[in-house]
Formats: structure tokens, C-alpha cells, sequence
């Protein structure tokens, strides 16, 4: 009665199963033998058969409870989705696994990935640096959440849930530079380039035509506007170029040329942004080239490859609790510390992962169908 449970329950279940204990003597091997002696499975191998062929039938998608609807359709046995279940587990079935969605790629298109991957397989990315744009959301509206004992799940609202408030940034990143020193005796490493060039808003400064509740009238701020080719070129050379150029000249042996990787979007190549950007990147010292990546290639870039995601949940992470979440203000500001505060370990693995990618990519002729986690170790890629 202290623990809310049935007499009747302890006398007609619990009971004779310790008095069974008790008598019992043998091992738990020799009781699972001779408890299944003799008694007949539901499992047999003709029904393994028959869930194995609906499940490709199904093409892996399917729940527990319609397999076992299925199997008490068009068999004499009733099956439970919790039974099955179990079953499956002993059978050694993968209930955790999910679908890898990566982008459709022609022929054409693996013979340009192939081709890009070779040729920079063995890159040392000393003088490489990324970029790329984000959209980061004020919020997340859907997610798993935890909850104490009666707690009720909190109602998040916004305005409209299809068009959550978002500002874009693009951000510059390249492999950060240790230094092995001795200290005590004990080797250890020193950073002495972060790899973190920048990370800027896509904006530009608006004033306010009349008065709101956001701002006064007159007051400059800056508005969230669309990328084009124009305001890229812009961006890039008086932002990032200047900003990258800058930095590796303050290394101990700065490289002659710095290569920037970009996209194929339409701002990055439109109205002859490539031959602009490079124009002024020959004028820098060292000198900044823009190098295209292969098209339907985002795993060739480190911000599409693991980067942004990883900002996407360390800003997540530092918004959760925060009072007035749909300030685009705050919003920067979180996203702009995320970048700085971004662990540089972590970083340099993300392009030792990259260098790993160009591997698989070799290897797998241009296609992305490659294991997404390395093996280890990775004899085959030298970072």
C-alpha cells in the first residue's frame, strides 16, 4: 500500500515468480534453456522472411505497430508493435538509423567534384580560407524538451510561424596555426592563428522614414537586406579581402597568394563579381584569388560542411532562457560572440574532416554517397 501496489497483484504475479527463484538452483543459462523448451516461437524463419520482404517493400520507412498489424493480417498469430520490436532488437536490427539527404548530382557533376578533389586532395589549407553565408533564426519552433513530473509544455508564439524573424551573415574561416612548445617539461601547443578571419552581417544603413515602436524617426540602423552580386563584391572587397589579407601578413612566413573558396551561388559570379573581386585582390599583400568550388558540392566547403551548423547550436545554446527573443539586435550580438568563442580545436578538426571528404570523394569517383564519419585512423589523408 506505501508503493500504490495491488495486493493482488503481488500475490498472483510477483510471488510465484520468487518462489520460482528460490527453488531454482540453476544458472540463468540452464533456466532460459529449459524455460524455452518445447514451447513453440511466433518468430519463425518464414515470418524473419516475410518482414524482411515488406520491409524493402516499404522502402525502410514503417512503423513497429503496421508491421504487426501486417503480420496478424496474413498470418494465425498476433503480434504487438512492442513485441516485434524486441524481436527485431535480437536479430540485431538498426532502430536508430536515419536517412542521409545529400544533393542530386548529374555526371557532370561528379566529374567536376572528382576533379577538384583530386587536385587539392593533399592541400595543407595553410593558405585557404572558406566563406559563405547563414540565415540564423531568432528561434527554434520545434524541438524535443524536457519536463519535470506534471509540468506542462510551454507555448512558444511568434508572429508567423513560416517566416520567423532570421538576419544572414557571412563568415570566413581557415585552418588555425599551432605552435609545439615545451613548458616543465610537458609538450603542449600554442595558438597563434585562430582561423576565425570574421563574420559579417548582410545589412546596410537605413533611416527611419517616420516613428515606430523600434525606432525614432531619422534614426540610422542597420536593415537586413538581399545578397546580390553588387553588395557582395562590396562586401568582399572592403570586409573580408582586406580582413584576410591582413591577417596572414601577420604571420611569421606569410604565403605569396591566399585562396578564397566560394560557391556558385548567383551574387558570387553574377555581373562579373569574380574577375572584380580579384582585381582588387591583386592589389593586397599577399595576394587574395578566388577559387570556385564544384556546383551541388556544399561538403566541399567547411561553413556548409560542419561550421555553421556547429554556430547554429552554440548560439541556440546561449539564447535558451533569454526574455525578448525576437530582438534582431540581441540576435547579432549572440551570433557574433558564438563565432568569436568558437572553440579553435574543434575548428581545426572540422578541416582535417575536410581534408577527409576530398579522400572519400576520390574514392568514391565524385559521388557523395561516402560514409559520413571517418574511419579511424585515416591513413590515407595527411592533414
Amino acid at each position: 500500500e506505501d508503493f500504490e501496489v495491488a495486493p493482488r497483484y503481488v500475490e498472483r504475479s510477483l510471488m510465484p515468480r520468487v518462489r520460482e527463484l528460490e527453488a531454482d538452483t540453476d544458472g540463468p543459462l540452464e533456466r532460459q534453456q529449459r524455460s524455452d523448451a518445447g514451447v513453440p516461437k511466433k518468430f519463425t524463419e518464414e515470418i524473419d522472411n516475410m518482414i524482411s520482404s515488406q520491409h524493402h517493400q516499404w522502402k525502410n520507412e514503417w512503423s513497429y505497430d503496421e508491421m504487426a498489424e501486417f503480420i496478424s493480417e496474413h498470418t494465425d498469430i498476433s503480434v504487438t508493435g512492442e513485441g516485434l520490436r524486441l524481436h527485431l532488437l535480437s536479430q540485431g536490427w538498426d532502430s536508430w538509423a536515419r536517412a542521409r539527404v545529400v544533393s542530386c548530382l548529374s555526371p557532370q557533376h561528379t566529374t567536376l567534384r572528382f576533379a577538384f578533389s583530386t587536385e587539392h586532395r593533399r592541400n595543407s589549407w595553410e593558405a585557404w580560407v572558406d566563406v559563405d553565408e547563414k540565415w540564423f533564426y531568432v528561434r527554434k519552433l520545434h524541438g524535443a524538451l524536457k519536463l519535470e513530473p506534471g509540468e506542462e509544455a510551454p507555448v512558444r508564439s511568434a508572429q508567423n510561424k513560416k517566416q520567423i524573424p532570421k538576419v544572414m551573415f557571412l563568415a570566413a574561416a581557415a585552418w588555425p596555426l599551432f605552435k609545439e612548445v615545451t613548458v616543465a617539461g610537458t609538450k603542449g601547443r600554442v595558438c597563434i592563428f585562430d582561423g576565425k578571419l570574421g563574420i559579417w552581417r548582410i545589412s546596410e544603413p537605413y533611416e527611419a522614414k517616420r516613428a515606430s515602436k523600434n525606432h525614432e524617426k531619422g534614426e540610422v540602423y542597420e536593415k537586413d537586406v538581399t545578397m546580390t552580386a553588387d553588395r557582395y563584391v562590396e562586401l568582399m572587397t572592403s570586409k573580408v579581402l582586406p580582413a584576410v589579407s591582413a591577417r596572414f601578413a601577420s604571420m611569421p612566413c606569410p604565403p605569396a597568394v591566399v585562396k578564397v573558396q566560394q560557391d556558385g551561388a548567383r551574387p558570387h559570379t553574377g555581373k562579373d563579381a569574380v574577375n572584380r573581386i580579384n582585381t582588387f585582390g591583386a592589389t593586397l599583400t599577399p595576394k587574395v584569388e578566388l577559387v570556385q568550388q564544384p556546383p551541388q558540392s556544399p561538403d566541399m566547403n567547411i561553413c556548409d560542411l560542419a561550421l555553421f551548423r556547429a554556430l547554429a547550436c552554440s548560439v541556440f545554446k546561449k539564447r535558451r532562457g533569454e526574455d525578448n527573443m525576437f530582438d534582431l539586435n540581441k540576435l547579432v550580438d549572440d551570433v557574433e560572440w558564438s563565432f568569436k568563442m568558437y572553440d579553435v580545436a574543434t575548428l581545426e578538426e572540422m578541416w582535417q574532416y575536410k581534408s577527409y571528404v576530398k579522400s572519400a570523394v576520390v574514392s568514391q569517383r565524385g559521388k557523395n554517397t561516402y560514409p559520413r564519419h571517418r574511419p579511424r585512423p585515416v591513413d590515407d589523408v595527411d592533414p
